[in-house]
C-alpha cells in the first residue's frame, strides 16, 4: 500500500505537468483531435507511474468515457451535419459510455432537473403542495416524501447556522482572545447553548472555513 501511494504521489506531480501543458476545455472546444492525443499522453502516463492493474482498476471507464466524448466532439465538428445527424451522434455517445456511467449520468440529470424544476416553483410562491406534486410527478411519491423530510432538515439546520454564526457578533467575553481561542470558546458556549452534537460542530466549523478562503478569495 505504502508503495502505491508513493507510486500515486509520483503521479501527481506528472499529472501536474500534463496538466499545465494546456487548456483542456479550449482544446476539447477548438481541436478535439489533438485533445485525443493529449488524452493518450495522459493514458501512457498513469499506466507508467502505476502500472496496468492500477490503471484498470482507478482509470479504466473514466478513459472509456473520455475517448467516446472526444470522438463524438470530434464527429459532430463535421461540416454540414442535419440535426439528425447531430442527435445520432448523442445517442451513439450515451451507448459507448460504460453501463456504470450512463445510470450515473441519468441519475445526475433527474437530480439537476429535480433541483432547477424545484428552484423555479420556490422563486415563484409556490406552495409546499405544488412542489411536492411536481415532485411526485418526476420521482415518485416515496422519493419526494424523502425530500421533503429533508426539506424540514435543511430548514432546521439554516436556523442552526444563524444562530451559530450570530454568536461571534453577541456572545461577550472574547476580547483578547486569540483566534483559536475564540474558536474553541464559541464552540463550548454553541453546544451548550443551541445543542449542537459534536458531528454538527464539526461541519460548523468546517463551514467557517470555507467562509473564510471564500472571503480571501
Amino acid at each position: 500500500a505504502l508503495e502505491l501511494l508513493d507510486r500515486y504521489f509520483s503521479y501527481i506531480d506528472s499529472y501536474d505537468v500534463w496538466e499545465e501543458g494546456f487548456d483542456k476545455n479550449q482544446l476539447l472546444a477548438s481541436n478535439p483531435a489533438a485533445m485525443r492525443d493529449a488524452l493518450q499522453e495522459l493514458e501512457n502516463l498513469r499506466r507508467q507511474h502505476l502500472g496496468d492493474a492500477t490503471y484498470d482498476a482507478f482509470f479504466a471507464e473514466e478513459t472509456q468515457a473520455n475517448k467516446a466524448y472526444v470522438e463524438a466532439r470530434i464527429a459532430s465538428q463535421q461540416p454540414a451535419l442535419t440535426t439528425q445527424e447531430k442527435t445520432e451522434i448523442a445517442s451513439t455517445l450515451e451507448q459507448s459510455l460504460p453501463e456504470s456511467m450512463r445510470v450515473a449520468q441519468q441519475q445526475a440529470m433527474t437530480q439537476v432537473n429535480l433541483a432547477e424544476k424545484t428552484r423555479e416553483l420556490r422563486d415563484s410562491g409556490a406552495s409546499d403542495q405544488a412542489v411536492h406534486a411536481a415532485r411526485v410527478e418526476m420521482v415518485g411519491e416515496a422519493a419526494a416524501l424523502r425530500l421533503q423530510v429533508m426539506d424540514g432538515e435543511n430548514r432546521a439546520w439554516e436556523k442552526k447556522r444563524a444562530s451559530y454564526k450570530a454568536l461571534f457578533s453577541t456572545i461577550p467575553g472574547t476580547e483578547g482572545l486569540s483566534q483559536e481561542e475564540k474558536v474553541q470558546y464559541i464552540a463550548e458556549v454553541a453546544q451548550k447553548e443551541l445543542g449542537l452534537s459534536e458531528s454538527e460542530l464539526k461541519r460548523m466549523q468546517a463551514l467557517d472555513r470555507i467562509d473564510a478562503a471564500e472571503a480571501v478569495h
